[in-house]
């Protein structure tokens, strides 16, 4: 079963919606990340566990030092849990509201031109994000098992993992070693 972010009500969404553009494209783009590796896989900078089922996504605005974070509550149990069971989760914990949606979200927000514009920019980051989250997990190996061979910090590999900005050539070729890879870099 895979990984699925949703709203547990209109006034979480209401106030995702009250976002500056950036982070809300942001939002999306880790959404992606989470339910193509899982929050487990994540880590920070884009997640951070805090106690028991409870997660916080993060989000930092490139622009005017503003960050962002949300609470997740979702487990490994739960990620296994049909659908019908997270929605049944989420009422509990929010008495008979409804969950709301994130992909609805997503298609509104993608519709406007500035969410938009700033969803694109970040495709080239989080596209290497995504091939560097890919290939650790493919290796079986955890971030700082990566750091370790690479002989850096486990912070360091989070920041080439975070989208945030592309990493240097030389710290590519370095992962991708570690993660017994090689670097291919190729333009279509």
């Amino acid at each position: 079963m895979a990984w699925s972010v949703q709203f547990i009500n209109a006034a979480v969404e209401a106030e995702v919606e009250a976002l500056p553009d950036d982070m809300q494209a942001r939002l999306i783009r880790v959404k992606q990340l989470i339910e193509a590796f899982g929050l487990t896989a994540l880590r920070e900078p884009h997640v951070k566990h805090l106690t028991g089922k409870l997660w916080e996504i993060r989000l930092k605005r490139t622009q005017r030092n503003r960050s962002c974070r949300l609470a997740a509550s979702l487990s490994e149990e739960d990620r296994k849990d049909s659908g019908a069971g997270n929605r049944d989760r989420a009422r509990a914990l929010k008495g008979d509201q409804t969950v709301n949606s994130f992909e609805s979200y997503q298609r509104r927000a993608l519709k406007k031109p500035g969410i938009r514009a700033e969803y694109d920019r970040l495709a080239h980051e989080f596209a290497v994000a995504r091939t560097l989250i890919a290939a650790r997990m493919a290796a079986k190996l955890t971030q700082d098992e990566v750091a370790r061979r690479m002989g850096t910090s486990q912070s360091a590999v989070a920041r080439m993992e975070s989208g945030r900005s592309l990493p240097s050539t030389s710290s590519l070729v370095k992962y991708a070693e570690a993660v017994g890879r090689k670097l291919t870099i190729g333009l279509s």
